[in-house]
């Protein structure tokens, strides 16, 4: 006799009646899954569309007939293959579960109790030996190999599930087996030769006990006295969403199930075979799970979760699910099986139902890719809770040490609400198979905004909702966008290292959002309005590296806070409508930064660079040479453009990240900034994080030559193209906003550029002017640039005619039309920079000039320059 026989020898089984009855719905009892009047079973939930063979298989044949059917790939490699590892014996430490392909799953109790799920071996999951689905990878072992099988759980008759030539050998090997079985399915195991059969309804169990025995197996009742070695177990089945049929003619006449196993402390759900909701036909990439597509899911799961979790360890269907419309009812994707995995209420789980043999259209590695992105639209972990292996690999459920943080699931916020906690807002754009999602021509870039493109996602019921928001926003506004960035930095600290800590403090933030959402409101009917504020913005995230998956974030929070600020103001018909006009706003931000990064020839994440040199421009501004660790030279960018500089704030704890403009004409060695420091704050002042200066004089006092900083891309929608941009041009500075100007007059120069050119300036005095021998000397060389230079208050050394042309305040009153201002150039274009204010009087002023808009670029860091809200 074999060790693994004489191992199952020693231990006699009984199955008997629950000693502790679960708890059960309270509609179980109705039994609403028999037919009534008729043979068989079938799904009585909203989620169900009963889908004949013939019509599913009408669907496939026509998908095949018309083209549209997808092949999938099973070239090698694919899904790891390894030998399992199993243990030698019963001592068992822990939960150990060891996957042998599709749902099968052998699971190792603390204990010793040995089960096997879903077991099939056989090279074809058909009727036919030789026709029908072929493995496409190898079985991991032989049955003969497992050293002890205690029980066998079947979800359902289905060939992947339940296979004859693996049943006989393990009815030849392991003769003490015991069978779990849904019930109908008792009299093919009698027809079989197997009488260990236990048949069970849904929401029924039983107690199943080894007690070790010198004589072989035998089966007894059940006894309150058992031996202190015996093995004990709690075996429940329990409902899920599928069908059975073993030919054309018995479709559902046994039942389908889940199954819960519980034994040496430990509990495991087996979801075996089941789908999550039914979806219908949706267009090609269309998220089933986003705005408008709430279908009816399956109530069980939640039941099972409530009633008979938590569970430690869910074994659940990951894949089978392509078409949707065909299969949904019947096979979860990964985004239905996190959702299954919540209902649950399982603290760790392991995918299964895919790997092994090809039974729909998707890609054979696509599931446990979409697992992935299923676990981040959850905000949960994406490995390490629940994860996928190699056939033949083995899991540990090892216990968290006492005292370690449990992670949990985000409450719902509403009854309503609750739905949007469980999905992502957006198309995730995450490069993916080495696809970069982002560059997909359905992203629409702004320059081609048009109010219809903007409102492509949006019902014209949405948008009359969404205008109807816009007293309330108004009224509102701030105290929601308030407590969104309350909220979500609390629960994401990580997103510290994005948002800008002073404009927390100081509210600027909050304000700007709700200047935002008020503006989207009132604009929504004609967004192309938006289009110039939306490429800003998409800039700027690309330089500070924002991703996709950081919207979902985003998109919940502020749906969130709506809802907690509003509360019953905030109806479902207005929900929703936000939650759709959020994706849609979000689908062409992500699309745009997609195509930006695609632009950066790889450099899509931070670099480290080092501060070569510091140089005292005046006495306010000091130019920072940052020259790349890698030492590999820099691409160039349009004279304009900023980068972000990202640093430790120690004080913070966190990354914080600013933008300052390129000051210099491209150099493939280093770049050059010029940062203005702000006279009289004390970085150690409380209060000194909320002034705007904060980081700026954080690089003027800690940071010196050698020093590490993070560099972005060049980015940014304000620059001049000087290869194809030869109109007349008038710059227009304050303070530190030359720096920008000085790129492009950099450039200009050093190309020799032809084009007429006036710089008009403003500072206070010469002493914190910067590069004023630099601009003097270009226009010396240069007959084409003309100078004008404002000092709001002129030193006793400074001389007019020399030093300064006009004393005052800057203003184009004073300025001759035609030599400083170009007005007689009906071509010219008039870039501004410097305080916001500034910005907004110069633009005043060329307005009243007869200046259209389309004429003057105006660099805007923050989110100004949003048209006014219409009432």
């Amino acid at each position: 006799m074999s060790n693994s026989q004489t191992a199952a020898a020693l231990y006699a089984a009984t199955v008997s009646s629950s000693s502790i009855a679960g708890a059960t719905p309270d509609e179980a009892s109705e039994k609403r899954h028999h037919l009534k009047g008729a043979k068989g079973f079938t799904n009585p939930w909203d989620s169900w569309i009963d889908q004949s063979g013939a019509t599913v298989g009408k669907a496939i044949l026509w998908r095949r007939i018309s083209g549209k059917v997808k092949t999938p790939d099973t070239t090698p490699p694919t899904v790891p293959v390894r030998k399992p590892s199993f243990l030698p014996s019963r001592d068992t430490p822990t939960l150990r579960a060891t996957w042998l392909g599709h749902a099968c799953y052998f699971v190792e109790f603390p204990g010793g109790l040995r089960i096997l799920f879903d077991p099939v071996f056989s090279d074809r999951c058909s009727p036919l030996s030789w026709l029908g689905p072929k493995r496409y990878t190898e079985v991991p072992c032989q049955i003969e190999e497992v050293p002890t099988i205690d029980a066998v759980v079947i979800s359902h008759n289905h060939y992947d599930h339940l296979d004859h030539p693996t049943i006989m050998k393990i009815k030849a090997k392991h003769p003490n087996a015991h069978f779990f079985v849904p019930l109908g399915n008792k009299k093919w195991f009698n027809d079989s030769g197997i009488s260990q059969v236990t048949e069970l309804d849904w929401w029924e169990e039983r107690d199943f006990t080894l007690s070790p025995s010198g004589t072989g197996p035998r089966v007894s009742s059940s006894s309150p006295e058992k031996a202190q070695d015996s093995i004990s177990a709690h075996v429940s089945c329990l409902p899920c969403q599928h069908f059975s049929a073993r030919s054309l003619t018995d479709r559902n006449h046994t039942l389908w199930a889940s199954w819960s196993v519980e034994s040496g402390g430990k509990k495991v759900w087996f979801g075996g075979d089941t789908g999550y909701r039914h979806v219908p036909q949706l267009p090609d990439g269309e998220d089933d799970y986003g705005p408008g597509h709430d279908y009816p899911r399956c109530p069980a799961f939640k039941q099972i979760g409530e009633l008979r979790g938590p569970f430690d360890l869910g074994l659940i269907p990951i894949g089978a699910y392509d078409p949707r419309w065909i299969f949904s009812g019947m096979h979860a994707n990964p985004f239905d099986s996190v959702e299954i995995f919540k209902d649950t209420k399982c603290s760790k789980a392991m995918g299964i139902h895919w790997g092994t043999w090809v039974l729909t259209e998707e890609d054979v590695l696509e599931p446990p890719k979409l697992l992935k992105q299923a676990m981040a639209r959850s905000q949960m972990p994406e490995t390490g809770v629940f994860d996928v292996c190699d056939i033949g690999e083995s899991r540990d459920a090892i216990p968290k040490p006492p005292g370690s943080p449990k992670w949990k699931l985000q409450a719902g916020f509403c009854a309503s609400a609750e739905k949007i906690t469980e999905r992502k807002f957006i198309q995730n754009t995450k490069k993916a198979n080495g696809h970069d999602e982002c560059n997909d021509e359905s992203h629409t870039q702004p320059s081609k905004l048009t109010s219809e493109v903007m409102t492509m996602g949006l019902t014209p019921e949405q948008v009359q909702i969404i205008r109807s928001t816009v007293p309330i926003l108004r009224e509102h506004g701030l105290t929601i966008t308030t407590r969104f960035y309350e909220d979500m930095l609390a629960a994401h600290k990580e997103l510290n290292n994005v948002f800008n800590h002073t404009n927390q403090i100081n509210g600027q933030q909050a304000r700007a959002l709700a200047d935002a959402l008020y503006a989207y409101a009132s604009y929504i009917d004609d967004l192309g309005v938006l289009a110039p504020a939306v490429e800003r913005i998409s800039q700027k995230h690309a330089s500070l590296y924002v991703r996709p998956e950081q919207y979902d974030i985003v998109g919940f929070y502020l749906l969130k806070a709506m809802k907690d600020v509003l509360g019953a103001a905030l109806t479902e018909p207005v929900l929703t409508a936000w939650a759709t006009a959020y994706k849609q706003l979000a689908d062409l931000m992500i699309g745009r930064e997609g195509q930006i990064y695609s632009e950066t020839d790889g450099w899509d994440d931070w670099r480290d660079f080092e501060i070569a040199d510091k140089i005292r421009e005046s006495e306010e501004i000091t130019s920072f040479l940052l020259k790349p660790k890698d030492g590999k030279p820099l691409p160039s960018y349009q004279p304009g453009q900023y980068i972000s500089i990202r640093t430790e704030v120690y004080d913070l704890k966190h990354l914080q990240s600013r933008q300052y403009s390129l000051s210099d004409a491209p150099r493939t060695g280093h770049y050059r900034i010029s940062v203005k420091r702000e006279q009289g704050l004390d970085l150690a002042h409380p209060d000194a994080m909320a002034h705007p200066g904060y980081i700026s004089n954080v690089l003027h006092n800690e940071k010196q030559v050698g020093d590490a900083l993070q560099v972005s891309h060049p980015a940014g929608e304000f620059f001049l193209d000087v290869a194809h941009d030869q109109r007349p041009l008038v710059l227009m500075s304050a303070g530190v906003g030359l720096t920008p100007m000085m790129a492009i007059m950099k450039t200009l120069a050093e190309r020799n550029a032809t084009q007429p050119i006036s710089w008009i300036h403003g500072t206070r005095n010469s002493k914190v002017q910067a590069f004023g021998k630099d601009v003097l000397d270009m226009a010396a060389q240069h007959q084409n640039i003309h100078l004008s230079l404002f000092l709001g208050h002129p030193d006793e050394k400074d001389m007019i005619g020399k030093d300064y042309n006009f004393a005052g305040r800057m203003s184009l009153e004073k300025l001759d039309k035609e030599q400083d201002l170009l007005l007689d150039k009906s071509d010219a274009v008039y870039y501004i920079c410097g305080p916001e204010g500034f910005m907004s009087d110069m633009r005043a002023s060329l307005r009243a000039l007869s200046v259209g808009d389309e004429r003057i670029k105006l660099e805007l860091f923050g989110t100004g320059s949003l048209p006014e809200p219409r009432l």
